[in-house]
């Protein structure tokens, strides 16, 4: 009967709009003389755990850990989540971490070439993290990179015929994934790459730097036009050194320069678009750690002075709490767990699961001062 339809109708509606149905409701009980925290319970940290490790709810397994009152302790949710990162659907998250985090998540390329850049970071990914869990580092320092035909013959490497396979990367000044082109593709300005934009970059993501916004009256999107008749980029880029610019660009523009031997698909190159008489050295520098001359370099750079480790952790975090703002609390605990990571090597998988085995994992903080 149509009262009948209408009162299904209502219910399902109402079903369908309840913020438990719509969010993840995270109550917790209060901590015994801690008013400003809040302990989760099983189903809880179930949930929590399930939607960072699979991006999606748990499984009759994980619930039944909940259940059990598994979830409790380190060990507990340490088993359960070595048990998830085993999952493809696992790996595929922590991909779309790295997407997210290091900038392949789009390509603006044509299809063949972009699937072929993201079958190559993928099987990076996937060798280094869960293959063979090397340590995370190796991202940046693989000798060897996965192509087909299409990639092989962008990169200027021998062509491997049907299918793709790992080939090494020889001498041409690539290690890992900064020789790659799903990196490379960042930082592109009026058709060409960008050094200011590769560099702010290479600061505020990979090394997790802040550097200051430009002042408001300075039109970040103008190129620079030629100075004292050059076309050379690196001529017209010596207008950052004047003392309005120089503060900031100098910490940023001599990055970019560093990769600039290869072009905004990747490509490697000896000179500016379209200006042979404009050769690229390709040096670059990081002020205060060091020269470099390409991607290997950077990579080999940075890896010897710690700075990408800090900086997995701290994008990590921001990952886990599903928040970009950070405040002095997050902080504290990404303090806490670069301490734990040391200055050495580490493996990702064993990175996520002391995230995920701290107290703060297994707490939320309530609004009580």
């Amino acid at each position: 009967s149509i009262a009948v339809w209408v009162s299904v109708g209502a219910a399902l509606r109402a079903f369908l709009q309840h913020p438990a149905f719509l969010h993840r409701v995270e109550v917790g009980a209060p901590v015994s003389g801690r008013p400003e925290l809040a302990q989760l319970n099983g189903f809880e940290t179930a949930a929590r755990l399930s939607y960072l490790l699979w991006g999606s709810m748990p499984d009759d397994a994980l619930f039944a850990d909940a259940a059990s009152g598994a979830l409790g302790g380190d060990e507990g949710i340490r088993r359960a989540a070595a048990r998830m990162l085993a999952d493809d659907r696992a790996h595929a998250r922590f991909e779309r971490f790295h997407a997210m985090w290091i900038g392949f998540e789009t390509l603006p390329h044509a299809a063949s070439l972009a699937t072929a850049m993201r079958a190559e970071t993928h099987a990076l990914l996937e060798r280094v993290l869960w293959q063979e869990r090397r340590p995370w580092q190796d991202l940046f320092r693989l000798d060897e990179t996965w192509v087909d035909d299409t990639l092989a013959t962008h990169y200027g490497l021998p062509r491997v015929g049907a299918g793709a396979r790992w080939v090494p990367w020889g001498t041409t000044g690539r290690r890992g994934l900064l020789g790659q082109g799903s990196f490379l593709s960042v930082g592109t300005k009026a058709a060409d790459s960008s050094p200011t934009m590769r560099g702010l970059f290479v600061r505020r993501n990979l090394f997790c730097q802040e550097v200051p916004e430009p002042p408001p009256n300075v039109d970040v999107d103008n190129v620079a036009a030629e100075v004292d008749g050059s076309a050379c980029k690196k001529d017209r880029y010596e207008v950052h050194a004047a003392s309005g610019c120089k503060n900031c660009h100098e910490l940023i523009d001599p990055i970019g320069f560093g990769l600039e031997r290869f072009d905004k698909e990747g490509r490697a190159r000896t000179h500016d678009p379209g200006h042979p008489e404009c050769p690229i050295s390709g040096d670059g520098e990081v002020s205060g750690v060091g020269h470099f001359n390409g991607p290997a370099a950077l990579a080999e750079l940075a890896l010897a002075h710690g700075l990408f480790a800090p900086c997995l952790v701290e994008q990590l975090h921001r990952f886990t709490v599903g928040r970009s703002k950070l405040d002095d609390r997050d902080h504290a605990q990404v303090e806490r767990l670069v301490a734990r990571v040391g200055k050495g090597d580490l493996r990702f998988d064993e990175l996520l699961l002391d995230v995920v085995s701290a107290p703060a994992f297994r707490h939320r903080h309530t609004d009580t001062p």
